[in-house]
């Protein structure tokens, strides 16, 4: 209701009046003008005035300064004066909301956590992992570990598909999902046997369960509701979590901001001056080549280690391989994970299945984030060795294939 609903708007501190007919307001005296930006911004957010009568009484006058506007639909309107009040009445409205039932989904999952760690253990060592990084091309080696992956994981922790219909409320807890489970298997029980002993016991259960889950509600209302009438942040932010409002606001991007050039050209555009003197060009022109050299060396399994250890996102990338898969199989990996991020140093070539990254749009909030990718420790290796070593800023210039945010 927070995004269909404006409780009051006052307009340069100008009263609304009630129309010649008593429906519309109208801005008195020379207030065309914010009358005219009243109604735009209407026009803008979709909102509708619904207060049609006067809100502020005095003794030879009445005016209208109460305002609610709602693009959602609304029963009625009730103006209630109270003398207690002074000279202002109580406005309130009833809306209705339609609740959004959410589209069921699948959502396809490995079962990481069922896998037998000695079942594990002899399917790695089935694996030739050495002959990973006995190819020449850094290409190759990808694609025989990622297939070995997969492989491995396929075996242990095939892909499901499980059918989601939709997100449970926050009041039913995990021992509330126990005990609805509990009560399910002996409805279960009760049609195969038609005991009177069971059928009662599963009348118990529901019984349980419906009282249970009313106790619950209950706590969570009073806990995160009732009790933060006055911080409308955390009010909003539970009922948002129950009540999924159906938003009408179309996704089509305004045509000020459809041409990314334009907003490029925005930021391209930055104040100062663009001039260099020709001394500078003369100097950078005659001092391009120097003896300073550039050299990025190995790294280990113990960096590489810590590296993934250090990782907190457990997104899927393209090749399928997440962060627990990873973890789980480091005793017989680590030193194969290490040997081609050595062979690509060495040989200079970043792996082209690494350069492919797989990135979701996500609602702006405090803290930005997308997908991130296993391979995202290549780079962060490279980035580490590069901070480690002193040198010139020539030779920075020069080139690092593997500076951050080079990849």
């Amino acid at each position: 209701m927070e995004r269909h609903m404006v409780d009051i708007i006052a307009i340069n501190e100008t009263w609304l009046r009630p129309g010649e007919d008593g429906r519309a307001p109208r801005l008195s005296g020379t207030g065309e003008y914010q009358r005219q930006v009243f109604n735009q911004f209407l026009c803008a957010h979709g909102l509708v005035q619904h207060v049609s009568n006067p809100t502020h009484f005095t003794a030879d006058s009445e005016t209208l300064i109460d305002l609610i506007c709602s693009n959602a639909r609304v029963n009625r309107i009730i103006i209630d004066y109270v003398a207690e009040f002074g000279g202002h009445a109580f406005v309130f409205c009833e809306v209705n909301i339609v609740k959004n039932k959410i589209p069921p989904k699948y959502i396809a999952y490995r079962p990481i956590k069922d896998i037998d760690p000695e079942h594990l253990i002899t399917t790695l060592k089935l694996i030739d992992w050495e002959r990973v990084i006995e190819f020449e091309d850094i290409d190759a080696m990808v694609d025989e570990f990622t297939s070995n992956m997969q492989w491995v994981f396929d075996i242990l922790a095939p892909i499901k598909i499980a059918y989601v219909k939709g997100t449970h409320y926050p009041w039913i807890t995990y021992n509330i999902k126990l005990l609805m489970r509990r009560r399910d298997e002996a409805q279960i029980r009760t049609k195969r046997t038609n005991t009177e002993s069971r059928l009662n016991y599963y009348r118990d259960l529901k019984y349980q369960v419906v009282q249970a889950i009313s106790r619950e509600k209950s706590a969570y209302f009073n806990t995160h509701i009732n009790s933060n009438f006055k911080n409308s942040a955390i009010l909003w932010n539970h009922l948002k979590r129950i009540i999924n409002i159906k938003q009408k606001n179309s996704h089509i991007i305004p045509e000020n901001l459809n041409d990314p050039t334009l907003i490029n050209m925005n930021f391209l555009n930055v104040p100062g001056s663009s001039g260099i003197s020709l001394e500078t060009i003369n100097f950078y022109n005659s001092h391009k080549y120097t003896s300073a050299e550039f050299t990025l060396l190995p790294t280990n399994e113990l960096t590489i280690s810590k590296i993934l250890r250090s990782l907190k996102s457990n997104a899927v990338g393209v090749d399928g391989i997440s962060l627990d898969m990873l973890l789980l199989t480091l005793p017989s990996t680590l030193p194969i994970i290490t040997g081609i991020v050595n062979a690509s140093i060495l040989r200079g070539t970043f792996p082209t299945m690494w350069q492919t990254a797989l990135v979701r749009p996500i609602p702006k909030k405090e803290h930005p984030s997308i997908l991130v990718r296993s391979s995202f420790t290549m780079p962060t290796i490279t980035h580490n060795r590069c901070d480690s070593h002193d040198y010139c800023d020539d030779a920075h210039d020069s080139g690092c294939d593997y500076r951050d945010g080079s990849h």
